[in-house]
Formats: structure tokens, C-alpha cells, sequence
């Protein structure tokens, strides 16, 4: 099986949950790892954006240990906005369905058009495994 980009740029230590993978693998993100950063990111598709959206939203994937994490950041951490440093809004915390519920609380202007729910989508997830 082929590697993802952030097992390529990071390693499979950082042991990004598989629901992410498969959010991938529907065009919800985009894996945007590259080794500079601290961690595996991943972000709203950019061919989705809408135009005249010069943003996003990116999510970065922390070490599942915390004492092995570089930014000293919980596990998920999600920004709004074109660079950490300027972003318009930000959550931090170590549950995975958190972050997401936060993403797609603010996916619709960047995917138009009908988005699944984080159920629905971790549903089809699960089924795809069967």
C-alpha cells in the first residue's frame, strides 16, 4: 500500500486516525504535510474553495503522545485563516469528533453544496472497512 504524504513527511509514528484518511480520499482535505512543519496538516481541498475565499480551514495532527509533541499543542488543533500566525479563529483539544464538529461548523463556505455529517461520514467510513 502506498504511503500518505504525512507518513512520508512525518512517519507513521504520528498515527493519524484512519477517519482522516478516508476524509482524504473524499476530497473534505487535502494532506498538505510537509516536513518543515511540526506536524501532519490537512486542509479544505483549495480546487473547493470558493473564490475570492483567500482562506481556510487546516487541521494539524499532533504526536498521540503528548511529551513527544513539538508545539506542546493538544492532539488536534484547527485554525481558521491563511497562517497560524494571522489566524481569524482557532481550537485546540485532544478529541478527535471535537475538531471535527468544529470544522464542519464552518466547512459550508469552503465546500458548498451538501456536506455529510460527521456521523454520517464516520458511518460510511466504518462500512467502507467491512
Amino acid at each position: 500500500m502506498a504511503k500518505t504524504a504525512w507518513e512520508v513527511e512525518h512517519g507513521p509514528d504520528y498515527e493519524v486516525p484512519g477517519l482522516i484518511d478516508f476524509m482524504v480520499s473524499k476530497g473534505i482535505f487535502e494532506d498538505v504535510s510537509w516536513h518543515n512543519d511540526a506536524c501532519p496538516r490537512f486542509q479544505v481541498s483549495s480546487e473547493k474553495v470558493q473564490r475570492g475565499e483567500p482562506y481556510g480551514l487546516t487541521l494539524w495532527v499532533e504526536h498521540p503522545v503528548s511529551f513527544s509533541r513539538d508545539s506542546g499543542n493538544k492532539r488536534f488543533f484547527v485554525t481558521e485563516g491563511q497562517f497560524i500566525s494571522d489566524s481569524d479563529a482557532e481550537h485546540e483539544t485532544d478529541d478527535l469528533c471535537e475538531a471535527l464538529t468544529w470544522i464542519f461548523e464552518r466547512i459550508g463556505k469552503y465546500l458548498p453544496g451538501r456536506i455529510p455529517g460527521i456521523e454520517e461520514l464516520a458511518e460510511e467510513w466504518v462500512q467502507s472497512k467491512r
